[in-house]
């Protein structure tokens, strides 16, 4: 589960950021190194063109959405810089440039190790999801030289890297002088995609089809839909710092540590020798109540559930008529859900992204089975409840994944007696093909059906092990 640093509307936040707002994207127009006469705008291109990209398909963040991701995303301070211009791709690709004007009296080491946790979270927001952009995120770098700084997460980080030296440095010459000033909003793919997304719930169970093809249309899809849950009252705790302890979970750590954090290593559990869980508290991760929902099912009477409960209900019911036979055993039975789950609900992928809030409805089976697009605990929940409505005993596990630093979920089933664990979400990406006549599941492809608890702490899964059961 993705959603690091949540977040008020960008307007409202940067009203609290009057001095940074003047100065991001503005060009500077003095000498700052014996080489270099122009500004963070030349230096950011200078890069983007050396990652291969075109900086007019990114989306270069406005001036005051800059402002208020750089202090409050980022984690610095206003007061450390000057002037800033950052280029990012769609929310489904971790690819980003940016570039920051120090002020004078900055200490330009603390920024690179800021920028450094940042480029950490950002791995840890695409690991188990879209593992080729985690280990993107791996091999970024950040740097600092003669008053400025950069983050480049990209595959072509060391090149972006020359790029920024060579012309801060007056090794090269600026390809443009003018700053990229895009008239489209934010992210705008995502409102101009929602509707079609929840739309497309409703109508298309005959058959099972792709809800993408690849990971751009995933991207365009990615909006967030239904009710937003409720805002917070300020942006969240900059990237890679940790919320402050209470004295008992401070205490707890203490005595259950088997490895100290401060030789690289993960705190281990003692007991099983797994990394250490701790709740990563970034999420509301309550698990939506389907106990009417199941009730309904059982009776066959939908009647009196409201109107959000009816609408999933009546989703989940004709998933289940569209998968399941009864000549199926009960194997056959799980991986026809499995298949449709992980082949028919798109990553709602806004999830990676701090500059907008995630709608509710992702996190519960209406994301799942209306709206076809989902969080990890949308998608668990969604396939718990249509396992639940096949009579088979299910659970949500609601753990944590990236050595215990990121909100996840995923299940376990209880098959002919035994134990397993299965993770919808992050076996999406291997359901997909191109092929157009796939009507059926294929399980040899799947990474995480019917696997073991050893299993999936060795796969960066984390949980309260004496509280789960264990296969």
């Amino acid at each position: 589960m993705k959603n690091r640093w949540k977040r008020l509307p960008v307007l409202l936040l940067t009203m609290l950021l009057p001095a940074a707002l003047a100065a991001c994207g503005r060009k500077n127009s003095m000498t700052d190194t014996d080489g270099f006469a122009g500004g963070v705008g030349e230096l950011a291109l200078a890069a983007v063109s050396a990652t291969g990209r075109d900086s007019e398909r990114l989306t270069q963040l406005d001036t005051e959405t800059a402002a208020a991701y750089v202090t409050n995303v980022y984690g610095i301070a206003g007061e450390n810089w000057k002037d800033c211009a950052i280029y990012q791709s769609s929310s489904a690709e971790v690819y980003e440039v940016g570039v920051l004007e120090l002020s004078d009296d900055a200490d330009a080491d603390a920024v690179v190790e800021a920028l450094e946790r940042y480029i950490r979270g950002r791995e840890g927001d695409f690991t188990g999801y879209a593992p080729d952009q985690a280990a993107i995120a791996a091999g970024a770098l950040a740097v600092a030289e003669n008053g400025y700084a950069a983050v480049l997460i990209c595959e072509e980080a060391e090149p972006a890297r020359l790029a920024f030296l060579g012309l801060l440095r007056g090794e090269t010459e600026a390809e443009s002088t003018a700053l990229i000033s895009p008239e489209t909003e934010i992210d705008a793919e995502f409102s101009e995609q929602s509707a079609s997304v929840g739309e497309s719930g409703s109508d298309s169970f005959d058959r099972l089809v792709p809800a993408v093809e690849n990971d751009t249309e995933a991207a365009e899809q990615s909006a967030s839909v239904g009710e937003s849950s409720s805002a917070s009252s300020d942006w969240p705790v900059p990237a890679g710092e940790k919320k402050p302890e209470t004295a008992e979970q401070s205490a707890a750590a203490e005595e259950n540590l088997g490895t100290s954090p401060e030789n690289g290593e993960p705190p281990r559990d003692p007991k099983t020798g797994r990394i250490l869980f701790t709740d990563p508290e970034k999420n509301d991760m309550t698990v939506y109540d389907t106990a009417a929902i199941l009730e309904a099912w059982r009776k066959r009477d939908a009647s009196g559930l409201d109107t959000y409960d009816r609408a999933v209900y009546d989703a989940a019911e004709a998933v289940l008529a569209q998968v399941l036979t009864d000549d199926m055993s009960d194997l056959e039975k799980e991986q026809a859900i499995y298949a449709w789950v992980t082949w028919n609900v798109v990553y709602d992928w806004s999830m990676t992204d701090p500059k907008v809030e995630t709608g509710r409805d992702s996190f519960t089976p209406y994301g799942g089975l209306v709206n076809r697009q989902a969080v990890c605990l949308g998608l668990a929940s969604t396939f718990q409840l249509l396992m639940n409505m096949a009579d088979f005993e299910c659970i949500t596990v609601v753990g944590a994944a990236f050595e215990s630093t990121e909100d996840h979920a995923w299940n376990m089933v209880r098959l002919d007696g035994a134990w397993v664990c299965v993770d919808p979400t992050w076996d999406i990406r291997s359901s997909r093909t191109t092929d157009p006549e796939w009507t059926h599941w294929d399980p040899d492809v799947w990474e995480y059906f019917n696997v073991s608890s050893d299993y999936m702490a060795a796969t960066d899964h984390q949980w309260d092990y004496g509280v789960v059961p264990e296969t």
